[in-house]
């Protein structure tokens, strides 16, 4: 016997191995790739999508779909030969997964990444594939859908294909759409979307056999054909995308003078004279123009982003023939610092000045733009320098000397909430105000010019005079002067008024050689002024109408008008009397201190303004004074005309700008100082989780399998009762009772959160109970979000003294609890497996404590925030702050089956005739597996007679 078992041992060996040899010598035996490809691509398409968005938000999501029909009898045709094939055979499609059930295609499409995939929806009309075996699923970005054959044999499904052919391949279809949708936030995001494409392919296999397929013998497999379809069609078109274009044209009232005379008549001048000729813009049109489109955003200036910001200026002159430039400069005034002259170009007769925003690529928000053309004047004057008539000029002869200036502003303006995009291009066209027209060309920006050549002797000068702002006697010179919050404060221009005295006595000198009384002197065509202009920051206004009143003026002059337009007052002085003698002119001059003011009394600041903050208060002041003096005896006539305009007085100068000479002065506010006192802490406690006593620091927490386990928050409280005792401290030298503190404002809650893992549930609703609170605090609210349970707790009874608060925190124990009674381990669980439970605690306190002796008024606030006990960290992680417990479950033991006797395996049935598998041609794999599956049972065989023996 010992013999015969050597043999069969060796016999069936060899079978094994001639099996091993031949699936080799043989590899089609396991899997054969079909040459012909399914045509499925030609079926796929992407429609057009929708895009929605605000029109240039540059914020746009597109709404896609992605289609196929595919007429199954088409696809299937490409290999039609072999369906036929095994129709006739009578085989059946197995399946490649488990050999058990027909065979699927498997088809995926796979989307770009950031592409947000939609549930398919899939139909079909041909009986092959049946609606109903039609199955998807997802991974990643790739959507794998599943169309299973029919459950019948291929005879049947080439009977299918037949009839779908007949009933014409267009009805018969398998129906797939997916929809998705992507999100691009700029134009460029838009394109490289657009530039992508949704990729899908897939394979047809089956086994013939189900015999060999499950020794995965015998596969055939045919691919389709790969399809790349267009992600996001026209999706950068969209006017999301679009950029807005605005352009805008704008006339700004404009005006040439010669000095300050605006030319509404001839200016009549000495041949001699020096001419610099003035052009004006009023600004105050650009800055209302930059209000509006702030406007148009409907949002603050600080979020309009701006780009490509290019700014321009020009301004020109022409002079007539009989006028020559005996110098060519230039002067820019009334900018403040935010405009700057670039060039100064021209020839004899004329010449341009070109200037721009100061810094203007730096320029990157509307805010910033906003701010700098508000800096400037409402009037910015450019000032040529300087004219004379030439040799070809006559007496007595009108000149017209004409003007332009113009001026362009372009930019791409981006709301940075909406992302609106905007391009500006903006112009602005000086025309002539009509106050200064020119009574011989009103259209044109343009004034006329004379000398006379006559007895009558001319007498000009445009002076600079000493000017400044104080506060009372404070020029602000040496630091930023200050004032108490809330309170007004009174403005004094002053106006050194030495220079003017000096040129009247200069015209008076022309007289001396008569030794003329002053009063025999006649004067007439006499006009004066003196104009003080005040302009706030936007951070103060006026307090209703403001005082003004003229002070060291002596009564010889008065103010005949005062205005406010905005934040700017102006107030116009003239002499008091008139004036019809010399005598009179110099009583009104010299009569006078040397320092004229203004006080301007009712000036706040608002609500804009921010405690030690800098704001700067600007001032303009000018005068003129004109007349003809006539000599009674002689006729002599001198018309003499002044001009002033004052500048900063270097001794008062701003503390901020010290060498401007533009007059202003530096304020700001020291805030009032608060009544109440602030105790404010951020504390950390020291909390845990526990089960029972049980802190799970040596070692993971063991539970049977099945428990419900109950878990206890517990969190350190003695920090705040350290807190408490700190803030009644500050009361301890009234050495008070703290009943008679009063408690106002007062909040306070702890909260504490516990999260399972996924392989943990609550019981139903949890109980949850307070321990060690001794009374003092309840539970308000217990909520179940998912695995994760939040518990808040707040003192018991209301708190109205300082007494009710120590009772509410010092009544607890040091140690707070929180019990939740009511977990278990579900389904997803694992014996022996360790899984986490989390826990956050956290609590605030607010309220307002006042001594009702003294008004002391403490304003506490405490933060707290639980942080792991180290002495009960987790064992498996020892060293984090994050409060955890980590616990498994011991399986329960497996009960022992009861012992059955031995019975012999029935054989499987199967035809006496050899399987029609249609592949002849692996007849000797098939013998070769026939013959060890003999060998294996002469060996089964043997051991059962020799047991049976």
């Amino acid at each position: 016997m010992k013999g015969y078992k050597s043999i069969l041992s060796k016999s069936f060996a060899g079978l094994m191995a001639m099996v091993m040899v031949a699936g080799m010598v043989l590899p089609g035996a396991r899997t054969v790739e079909a040459a012909s490809q399914l045509q499925v691509a030609q079926y796929v398409k992407t429609a057009k999508g929708t895009v929605t968005g605000a029109s240039g938000s540059n914020h746009g999501t597109y709404a896609g779909e992605w289609k196929a029909s595919i007429p199954m009898a088409d696809v299937m045709s490409a290999f039609e030969d072999k369906m036929k094939e095994e129709a006739d055979a009578g085989h059946f499609p197995w399946d490649i997964e488990t050999v058990s059930t027909s065979a699927s295609i498997y088809y995926n499409v796979t989307f770009p990444e950031g592409v947000t995939v939609g549930n398919p929806t899939t139909s079909s009309s041909t009986n092959m594939i049946p609606a109903s075996t039609i199955s998807n699923s997802k991974s990643g970005n790739t959507v794998k859908f599943k169309f299973k054959l029919a459950d019948v044999n291929w005879k049947t499904i080439y009977e299918y294909y037949k009839q779908d052919r007949a009933a014409g391949t267009a009805n018969r279809t398998v129906n797939v759409t997916i929809p998705y949708t992507l999100t691009a936030n700029s134009k460029q995001e838009a394109q490289a979307l657009e530039a992508k494409t949704i990729d899908s392919t897939g394979n047809f296999s089956f086994y013939p056999s189900g015999s060999w397929g499950r020794w995965g013998i015998g596969k055939q497999t045919f691919n389709a054909d790969l399809s790349k379809q267009p992600l996001a069609t026209n999706f950068a078109s969209s006017d999301v995308f679009q950029t807005q274009e605005v352009s805008q044209t704008v006339n700004i009232d404009a005006d040439l003078k010669l000095g300050s005379d605006t030319g509404n008549n001839t200016i009549t001048v000495q041949k001699a004279d020096n001419m610099d000729f003035v052009g004006v813009i009023n600004a105050k049109t650009i800055k209302d123009q930059m209000a509006q489109i702030e406007a148009s955003y409907g949002t603050d200036a600080d979020k309009i982003a701006l780009s490509n910001l290019k700014t321009g200026f020009t301004a020109k002159i022409t002079l007539p023939n009989e006028l020559t430039f005996a110098s060519k400069d230039a002067v820019l005034d009334g900018a403040n610092g935010s405009f700057k002259i670039e060039s100064v170009t021209g020839d004899d007769h004329s010449a341009t000045v070109t200037f721009r925003l100061v810094n203007d690529d730096q320029i990157d928000t509307f805010a910033k733009l906003k701010a700098a053309v508000n800096k400037v004047d409402d009037e910015l004057k450019v000032t040529f320098k300087t004219a004379k008539f030439n040799g070809n000029a006559q007496a007595n002869t009108d000149y017209e000397v004409t003007g332009s200036i113009s001026g362009d502003l372009t930019a791409t303006a981006t709301n940075k909430v909406s992302g609106k995009q905007i391009n500006f291009n903006l112009t602005w066209n000086g025309k002539q105000t009509e106050a200064g027209k020119s009574v011989h060309n009103p259209s044109q920006i343009a004034l006329s010019v004379r000398y006379a050549e006559s007895t009558e002797q001319v007498f000009h000068a445009d002076v600079k005079l000493p000017g400044d702002i104080l506060v009372g006697d404070e020029t602000e010179h040496n630091q930023i002067y200050e004032v108490a919050e809330g309170s007004k404060v009174a403005f004094t221009g002053a106006l050194d008024v030495t220079p003017v005295k000096k040129q009247l006595k200069q015209v008076e000198a022309q007289f001396n050689q008569s030794h003329l009384d002053p009063a025999s002197i006649a004067v007439s065509d006499y006009s004066s002024t003196f104009t003080a202009k005040l302009t706030l920051p936007d951070q103060m206004d006026f307090d209703g109408t403001p005082d003004v009143s003229l002070l060291n003026d002596n009564g010889k002059y008065k103010i005949i008008s005062s205005q406010v337009t905005g934040r700017t007052i102006t107030v116009t002085m003239t002499v008091n009397k008139n004036v019809t003698s010399f005598a009179d002119l110099k009583d009104a001059v010299n009569g006078m201190d040397d320092q004229l003011k203004v006080l301007v009394n009712g000036t706040v600041f608002n609500s804009q303004a921010k405690a030690d903050t800098n704001y700067t208060v600007r001032g303009i002041m000018n005068g003129q004074l004109k007349a003809k003096a006539t000599n009674p005896l002689s006729g002599k006539t001198i018309r003499f005309s002044f001009n002033w305009e004052a500048e900063q007085l270097p001794s008062g100068a701003d503390a901020i700008n010290p060498t401007s000479k533009d007059i202003s002065f530096t304020l700001k506010y020291k805030a009032a100082p608060k009544p109440e006192q602030e105790f404010h802490a951020d504390v950390k406690l020291p909390g845990d989780i526990l089960v029972g006593d049980e802190t799970e620091h040596n070692q993971v927490y063991e539970v049977a399998e099945g428990s419900k386990v109950a878990f206890t928050g517990a969190l350190d409280v003695t920090p705040v009762k350290k807190q408490l005792k700190q803030v009644e401290a500050q009361f301890n030298q009234s050495h008070l009772d703290p009943a008679s503190i009063a408690v106002s404002d007062y909040s306070s809650t702890f909260t504490a959160k516990l999260t399972l893992p996924d392989q943990m549930d609550f019981d139903g609703t949890p109980d949850v109970s307070l321990l060690n609170d001794n009374g003092k605090y309840k539970i308000i609210s217990s909520q179940v979000t998912g695995r994760t349970i939040t518990v808040t707790m707040t003192v018991n009874k209301n708190v109205t003294s300082f007494a009710d608060l120590k009772d509410a925190v010092n009544g607890m124990d040091d140690q707070l609890k929180v019990l939740v009674n009511g977990t278990v381990f579900n389904s997803q669980a694992k014996a022996d497996t360790n899984y986490t439970v989390r826990g956050i605690m956290n609590g605030q306190l607010k309220a307002r404590a006042t001594n009702p002796l003294s008004g002391k008024t403490i304003r506490f606030s405490f933060n707290w925030e639980a942080e792991q006990l180290p002495s009960g960290a987790d064992a498996i992680n020892p060293t984090s702050k994050d409060i955890s417990f980590t616990l498994k479950y011991k399986a329960a033991p497996a009960p022992k089956p009861e012992p059955k006797p031995n019975k012999p395996v029935a054989p499987v049935k199967d035809s006496k005739i050899a399987p029609k598998t249609g592949d002849q041609t692996q007849l000797p794999i098939y013998a070769s597996l026939a013959v060890g599956a003999l060998a294996i049972g002469l060996f089964a065989f043997a051991r059962k007679r020799k047991a049976d023996r």
